[in-house]
C-alpha cells in the first residue's frame, strides 16, 4: 500500500524544538518522534498531531501513527512525561471515532463551579473570589476528567486476555485528521489480516509431520499373580 500524501506543514521556526514542530503539523518531526519506538523496517502510512487535551494550550499533546504493522499513540504530558502505546493491527477487534456533545459541558462545569460559588457566598465574598480563582486554575484537570469519561478521538479495542483499548485524543477542529488516520488503519489492517490468513496455511504445510508416539503394550493378564482369597476375619 502506498503511503498517504503528507499533510502540508504549518509555518514554524526551523530552529524550534522537535515537539513544537510536531505541534505545528510538521510531518517529518512527527515521524521522528515515532521512530524512537517503531522499528526502522516498518513503513509509516499516516502520522498526525491531533491536538491538546487541556486548556489554553496547556495539557497533554496527542499524536497518532499507523504503520504497516501497528497502530500507535503517543501522549506528551506536562513536565516531559511521555506515554507510548501500540498494538498489532491483526490484534485489533474493533474501533471507532467519537465526539461528545457540547451540551455535556454545561452540567459538567455547573457541577464544578456551583458548589464553589455556594460555599464561598455563604462564608464571605473574599472566600468566593479565592474559590473561583482556584476553580479556574484547576480547569485543565476538570477538562481532563471530562474527556476521560466522555472519549473524543480514536479508540481501538485490542484482543487480549484482559480486554484493553488504545485511544488517541483528538481536538474537535482536528477530527477530520483523526478520521483519515482511522480509515488508513482499517485499510492497512484489512491487507494485513489477509496476508496473515494466506501465510498460515503455507507455514502449516512446510512444518514437518510429528512422529507418532511409541506406545508400550500392556503385559498379558497371565503375567499377573492370582488373587489371594481372604476370609471374613482378614486372615489368608
Amino acid at each position: 500500500m502506498a503511503a498517504t500524501a503528507p499533510t502540508p506543514p504549518a509555518r514554524v521556526n526551523p530552529g524550534a524544538s522537535l515537539l513544537a514542530r510536531a505541534r505545528g503539523h510538521d510531518q517529518q518531526a512527527i515521524v521522528t518522534m515515532f521512530r524512537q519506538f517503531i522499528p526502522a523496517d516498518e513503513q509509516i502510512h499516516a502520522a498526525e498531531f491531533l491536538g491538546t487535551q487541556g486548556l489554553w494550550g496547556v495539557g497533554t499533546q496527542s499524536f497518532v501513527c499507523v504503520t504497516s504493522r501497528r497502530f500507535a499513540s503517543l501522549r506528551v504530558r506536562l513536565l516531559g512525561e511521555i506515554v507510548y502505546e501500540d498494538a498489532m493491527l491483526e490484534d485489533v477487534n474493533s474501533g471507532g471515532v467519537s465526539q461528545p456533545s457540547r451540551l455535556l459541558f454545561i452540567p459538567w462545569f455547573a457541577g464544578w463551579f456551583l458548589p464553589l460559588i455556594v460555599i464561598g457566598w455563604r462564608i464571605h465574598p473574599a472566600v468566593l473570589v479565592i474559590l473561583l480563582v482556584i476553580g479556574i486554575a484547576l480547569l485543565p484537570v476538570v477538562i481532563r476528567l471530562f474527556y476521560r469519561l466522555f472519549k473524543c478521538g480514536i479508540q481501538m479495542w485490542v484482543a487480549s486476555r484482559q480486554r484493553r483499548s488504545i485511544s488517541a485524543f483528538s481536538d474537535r477542529k482536528l477530527l477530520g485528521r483523526a478520521n483519515a488516520v482511522y480509515r488508513a488503519a482499517l485499510t492497512v489492517r484489512e491487507s494485513r489480516v489477509k496476508g496473515v490468513a494466506v501465510a498460515l496455511p503455507a507455514l502449516a504445510a512446510e512444518r514437518p509431520p510429528r512422529p507418532e508416539p511409541q506406545r508400550t503394550p500392556a503385559p498379558p493378564l497371565a503375567s499377573f499373580p492370582p488373587p489371594v482369597a481372604v476370609d471374613r476375619e482378614g486372615a489368608p
